[in-house]
C-alpha cells in the first residue's frame, strides 16, 4: 500500500513538473512582438540618373552621390544612401551589371528606446537581386543582427535584413553596405525599391516610421532628334562618356517670344559644346555655345515659332557628369 502510495505521489509530481515546463516552453514560443500604436510612412526619397551604356576606361563608373532623408518628432532619424560605383560586368555576378551603395541610418531618443531597424528590398525584375550581409565591412552600434535573406527571396522581394536594439538602446546607427545586381542589359531602365522601418518606444506607445527609397537607372536613350528626352524648366544632371556615347538630345516646348536660356556645365577639365535648333530645321542651330576646356556653355535666345525646340549637348574632350538647366520667360 505504501508503495503504491508512493508511486502516486511521485507520478502526481511530474505531472506537474512536465506542465510547468510545458507552460513555460509555449510562453517563450509565442513570445509576442509590440503592439504598434502609430505607423507614419514618409514621402519616398528618389534618386535616378542615366545607365552608363558602356563604361570609360574600365568596369567601374563612379556616381559618388548622395540621398538624404531626415525625420524629427518624439524620435530623431537621420539616414544617408551613398551611391558608389555602377560595374558593367561583376564578376562577383557571373558578370551582371551591378550598382554599389550604402544606407547609413542613425536613430536616437531621448527617452525610451529603439526596438527594431528592418530594412527590405524590392524590384520588378525577376532575375536581378541584392547582396546584403558583408560582416567586414557592416558597422552596428548598439544593434544586433537577427536574420536576413537575400539573392532571389521572391519575384519582387529580393532581400531583407532585421536588426534588434541592444539592451534598449536610446540611440542606434547602421552603416550597410548593399550590391544590387541588376541582371538586365545597359539599354534597359530599371529600379530598386529599399523600405527602411524603425520600430520604437517612446516611453508610452510603441511607434513604427517607414522610410521608402527609390533608387532608379535609367537607360540611355536621348541619342538622337528622334529620341530625344522631353525637358521642362529646372536642372538636370547627365553623362557623356565618349565613344559611341557623344551626344545627349533633349526637347522642349515653346511658344512663340518665349526667351530660352540654357547653361550646361561640363565636370572639371572636360569639353561639352552645347546647341539650339528650332522647330523648323535640325540641320543647322539658331546658337551655339563651344566654350574651351570645362567653361560653362550658354545660350540665350527668342523663340519666333511656337512648338518642339531642341537641345543638343555634345561631347568634344573628356567625359563624366554635366548639369543642364533650362528657362523659360516672356520678354520684358
Amino acid at each position: 500500500m505504501k508503495f503504491k502510495t508512493r508511486w502516486v505521489v511521485l507520478l502526481s509530481a511530474l505531472i506537474l513538473l512536465g506542465s510547468f515546463s510545458v507552460l513555460k516552453l509555449t510562453d517563450m514560443l509565442n513570445v509576442k512582438e509590440p503592439t504598434i500604436a502609430e505607423n507614419l510612412t514618409l514621402d519616398t526619397v528618389e534618386w535616378q540618373f542615366e545607365r552608363p551604356s558602356f563604361i570609360f576606361g574600365g568596369d567601374d563608373s563612379p556616381f559618388w552621390d548622395r540621398i538624404f532623408a531626415n525625420y524629427t518628432s518624439d524620435i530623431s532619424i537621420n539616414q544617408t544612401v551613398i551611391i558608389d560605383d555602377y560595374k558593367a560586368t561583376d564578376s562577383e555576378f557571373g558578370g551582371s551589371p551591378s550598382l554599389d551603395f550604402v544606407l547609413d541610418l542613425t536613430a536616437s531618443l531621448l527617452r525610451g528606446y529603439v526596438e527594431t531597424v528592418n530594412i527590405t528590398f524590392y524590384d520588378e525584375h525577376a532575375n536581378s537581386f541584392v547582396d546584403l550581409w558583408e560582416r567586414g565591412h557592416c558597422i552596428l552600434q548598439n544593434l544586433t543582427l537577427v536574420r536576413y535573406s537575400q539573392y532571389n527571396v521572391g519575384r519582387v522581394e529580393k532581400g531583407f535584413i532585421n536588426y534588434k536594439g541592444v539592451n534598449q538602446p536610446i540611440g542606434v546607427h547602421l552603416f550597410n553596405p548593399v550590391k544590387w545586381a541588376l541582371r538586365t542589359p545597359h539599354n534597359e531602365t530599371q529600379e530598386l525599391m529599399m523600405r527602411v522601418e524603425i520600430a520604437y518606444f517612446n516611453g508610452t506607445t510603441y511607434k513604427k516610421v517607414v522610410q521608402p527609397f527609390k533608387i532608379k537607372l535609367i537607360a540611355d536613350m536621348s541619342t538622337s532628334f528622334e529620341n530625344a528626352e522631353i525637358v521642362n524648366s529646372g536642372q538636370l544632371f547627365r553623362r557623356l562618356l565618349g565613344g559611341d556615347d557623344r551626344e545627349d538630345y533633349y526637347k522642349i516646348f515653346v511658344e512663340n517670344g518665349e526667351v530660352i536660356k540654357i547653361n550646361m556645365t561640363p565636370p572639371m577639365q572636360v569639353d561639352f559644346d552645347l546647341y539650339l535648333y528650332s522647330p523648323n530645321s535640325k540641320d543647322f542651330p539658331v546658337k551655339s555655345s563651344t566654350n574651351s576646356r570645362d567653361l560653362m556653355e550658354s545660350i540665350e535666345y527668342v523663340a519666333d515659332v511656337t512648338g518642339w525646340w531642341f537641345i543638343k549637348v555634345k561631347h568634344s574632350a573628356g567625359w563624366g557628369i554635366y548639369s543642364l538647366n533650362v528657362t523659360l520667360m516672356r520678354e520684358g
